[in-house]
């Protein structure tokens, strides 16, 4: 198949630009979701541990986890990432939360 290039494509509105990168490159949007979830996590703990002196990584991992899923249900409505990742977030976000609930 050859490559996909931009102008072979209907750029009408603003969604379609988004909807070529995520057809071009389809790792983009999860790797997105991944580095959004990095971030976050990071900058969750280290703020905590910058207020407190002593941060929590587990409560960081739930913040992260919560903030990558409202993104990703963000990017499911406007039909940018399938349902499997999706699924694979809110899961990841049950998984953490019930973790930090289970070790209080």
């Amino acid at each position: 198949m050859p490559y996909q290039e931009i102008s072979e494509r209907n750029m009408s509105n603003f969604q379609s630009m988004w909807e070529y990168v995520g057809d071009v490159v389809p790792v983009f949007y999860p790797l997105l979701l991944f580095v959004i979830f990095i971030i976050t996590t990071i900058g969750s703990f280290e703020n905590e541990r910058k207020n407190t002196g002593r941060g929590k990584f587990l409560s960081s991992l739930v913040a992260g986890s919560f903030v990558t899923t409202i993104v990703a249900i963000l990017l499911q409505i406007m039909g940018l990432i399938n349902i499997l990742t999706l699924i694979t977030c809110i899961i990841l976000t049950s998984v953490f939360t019930l973790i930090l609930f289970l070790s209080k």
